[in-house]
This record gives structure tokens, sequence and C-alpha cells, in this order.
């Protein structure tokens, strides 16, 4: 008897186990699913738009978010069953990605809600990938690692939706991220909850058809990725019954997908965005990666990373400041994330507006090291 009872414990416990990992039935890999005016396009247009997706994934195999991957599965799979460069650049991004999912930004509890979509997206369509790109197909599954435990629950949701859900500041806000991971599940969500309801319809009257809104492509980011983005979460609204999926749907559906325009070449942009190495200290080097969000930045934020030349890209450490412009040259600061470690600093620098160069210094937090350096430009953002 007491045999018989732990049997049905472990049964149990085992379903539970399962019945976690796989809460996500993943998306099925059916272009007409994710596009349905797909058909409707010419071929020469089909063949430019599969292309740029090509090349995107070329540029850079870290370009797309998971979830966004399983709007490309055939591209991701075809890169990784041909080339062990792609291979080796997909196992640097996980790590960039279980990386920034320990540093707790609010954005670090979605990815792995996407990495678990995503594997699930891959099982789906096990049988079609499997047959076309059985290497790849293996090497994503072993790969591609859930980070469960740094994951938002579901129970989670409606707290994180009234702290972090909205913002009037573009790309702050989360609630679009948790809608194409939770769909309907958060939209019920949202529906019974008449604070979030308001909230959530404001957002999609005043925010979602703004072209400030609008999903902006280049060449890292093919148009047709972030256009059937869009599409998926219209066709799963747009069959719902309720009041509020039907006017998601609508409201969704006027999502702008567009190209900035070029930023003028005396654009901070062009001056601060981009990579820098060369000697810190006395006989090391460094990276830079300097990132300004747009052109529209009020605050003057910058973001970036750094780390020795040689390290993987795990090693990267993240930094935040901001910039003064003083004339002939840039002025910034930027601390290192977390700023309560002890070995990480605040590094304070120049970049010249003609020359590019970068020139400065950075002191550890407890005041143990101190580094001068000077480093120039090697790589500029492509406008």
């Amino acid at each position: 008897m007491k045999l018989l009872y732990s049997l049905v414990v472990i049964i149990l416990s085992t379903n539970l186990i399962i019945g976690q990992n796989n809460r996500y039935k993943g998306i099925v890999n059916d272009v007409s699913i994710m596009n349905p005016y797909w058909s409707n396009y010419k071929e020469s247009i089909r063949v430019m738009h599969q292309e740029a997706i090509d090349k995107s994934i070329e540029r850079g195999i870290d370009n797309y978010t998971l979830i966004e991957y399983c709007f490309a599965l055939n591209h991701l799979l075809s890169k990784i069953e041909t080339s062990p460069e792609a291979q080796e650049a997909w196992l640097f991004y996980m790590d960039s990605l279980l990386l920034f999912c320990q540093q707790g930004d609010v954005r670090s509890g979605i990815v792995p809600l996407e990495a678990q979509v995503f594997i699930a997206t891959l099982k789906r369509n096990e049988q079609g990938l499997r047959n076309s790109y059985p290497n790849a197909y293996d090497f994503l599954i072993q790969n591609t690692p859930t980070m469960s435990e740094y994951g938002y629950k579901p129970s989670e949701y409606e707290s994180l939706l009234q702290e972090k859900g909205f913002s009037e500041i573009k790309g702050e806000g989360i609630v679009f991220d948790l809608l194409l991971v939770e769909d309907v599940y958060l939209l019920n969500i949202i529906e019974n909850n008449p604070n979030l309801k308001k909230r959530f319809i404001t957002w999609l009257t005043y925010e979602v058809p703004d072209p400030s809104f609008a999903f902006e492509y280049s060449d890292d980011r093919a148009a047709e990725i972030l256009r059937r983005k869009r599409l998926y979460l219209y066709n799963i609204f747009n069959k719902q019954e309720s009041e509020l999926a039907k006017y998601t749907a609508e409201q969704l559906l006027k999502i702008q997908v567009v190209r900035p325009w070029p930023v003028p070449q005396d654009s901070p942009l062009r001056i601060i965005n981009g990579e820098w190495q060369g000697a810190f200290g006395d006989n090391k080097e460094i990276y830079f990666l300097n990132g300004y969000s747009n052109v529209n930045n009020d605050s003057n934020k910058v973001t970036g990373e750094s780390k020795f030349v040689g390290q993987p890209d795990s090693k990267y450490v993240p930094m935040v400041g901001n910039y003064k412009d003083k004339g002939s040259y840039f002025e910034i600061e930027m601390i290192e994330q977390p700023d309560t470690a002890q070995w990480n600093g605040v590094f304070k620098y120049k970049i010249d507006k003609e020359t590019r160069v970068l020139k400065g210094t950075w002191e550890s937090n407890n005041g143990k090291l101190k580094r001068e350096f000077e480093l120039k430009k090697v790589s500029e953002d492509e406008w």
C-alpha cells in the first residue's frame, strides 16, 4: 500500500513538473499564420524579405530576441545547420542572455519566458524541422537554456503590469512583450482588473497607433519579422469573442513598421555610438561599446558595455551614464553595473568630435584601482 502511494506521489509530481516545463504550446511554423498577407506578396517581394532576414542573422545572431526567432525558424536553423561560426555565436548569445537575466533588469524576467516559448516552438514543429535541419534542431534543443529560475511567474503579472507595464517613454513599457508571450492569458488578467484595463486601453488608444511607437527596421532587424510579431497577435485576438480582444486586434493592426530617417552626420548618435579599442592602463586593451538611445533623448542617456579584448562576450560589463555636449567634444560619465560591486567602477572620458578618439580615466568603487586610457574608434554604427 505504501509502495502504491509512493508511486502515485511520484507520478503526480512528475506530471506537475512536466506541466510546468511545458506551459507554452509554441508557435506553428507557418508563415500564413504569422502573416496572413504573405501569399498576397509578389514572389519578388517575398524573396526580398527572405533575403533581408538571412542577411540580418548573418550580421549578428543576437539581432533578434528568442521569441522573434519563432517567426524565422527556417532562416535560423538553416544558418545553424551549415555554419560552425553561427553555432559558436549562438552559444555566446545564450551566455549573454543568461548574464542579462542575472542582472535584475525589468526585461530580464521576460527573457526566460521567451526562451521557453522558443523551445516549445521548436518541439511543436519537431518533425518538419528535424527532417530539414537535423543537426541544427538538436543543437538548439541542447543549447538553449530555459533560464526558468529567472523568469516572471504568472502570479506576478498583475503587479508587474501595474508597475512596469506602461510607459510614455518608447521602449520602457513591457506590456507588448508580455502579450507576445502570454496573449489571451494576459489579456484575461487585464480584463479582470478595472484599473489595468483602463490603463491598457489608454495605451492601445494613444500609443500603439502613434508613429513614435512604430517598429523600426534596419539592416540588423528585418521588417518582415517585426511585421509578423504584430500580425500574429492580431490573428489571435481577432478570433476572440471579447470586446477588449477585438479592440486590441484592431489597434495592434495599426502599429507601423518603418525605417527611421538616416541620422545626420553631426548627430551625437554617429559620434557616441560604436566600438573603441586601445590601451587601458599600462599594457592591456579594452573594447568600448556605447549606445545612445535616439535623437529625442532629452536626458542624454548613454548605455554601453566594456571588456578586455580576448575575453568572451559573457565578460562584458554593462554601463549606464549620461553625456554632455561641450562643443568640440562630448563629456561622458559611465557607471558599471551593478554599481555596488567593489571592483566595478566609474569611467570618465571625452570623445573628440573630429577624431572620434576616446580618452579618460577609470576608478574602481573601492578606490584601489585607477586606470588611464586612450581608445580609437574601430567601428561605427551603420545608418
